[in-house]
């Protein structure tokens, strides 16, 4: 086994701290999703819906960096770690705004050649073809 972050080969093996790990972020995660959905489900207000869901989506973020990626601030090699996990979201952030702009840009840009200052191309009506 390998230590977390490091690399280094561990001859003791910690198989069964990591082996807990794993299950322990499988358990909050399935909990978390369990959740989710059972806030969907429920009676409550659509804000209140909105705002446990997004809040259990953050917990279960936070939930797979630690147990499953090992990311901790305990020594130097996590720092390094988590700001790659930070330039890698800062990427994401950038790809995926982008896309969204550019997508909502050319939507707009299509509805406004469908109004009324774009002349539209018409099918020719039933007897007024060029056949003579």
């Amino acid at each position: 086994m390998t230590r977390p972050n490091t690399g280094e080969l561990d001859p003791q093996g910690n198989a069964a701290s990591e082996i807990r790990s794993y299950a322990t972020g499988f358990v909050i995660s399935l909990l978390l999703t369990v959740g989710a959905f059972a806030a969907l489900l429920s009676d409550l207000p659509t804000t209140w819906k909105i705002a446990l869901i997004c809040g259990a989506a953050l917990i279960q973020i936070v939930a797979h960096l630690r147990n499953f990626l090992h990311l901790s601030l305990a020594d130097a090699q996590s720092e390094e770690d988590l700001l790659l996990v930070l330039f890698s979201v800062c990427l994401l952030a950038i790809m995926a705004g982008g896309t969204w702009y550019i997508m909502s840009d050319l939507g707009g840009r299509m509805h406004q050649a469908s109004g009324g200052d774009a002349p539209m191309h018409q099918a020719p009506a039933h007897g007024t073809g060029a056949r003579q």
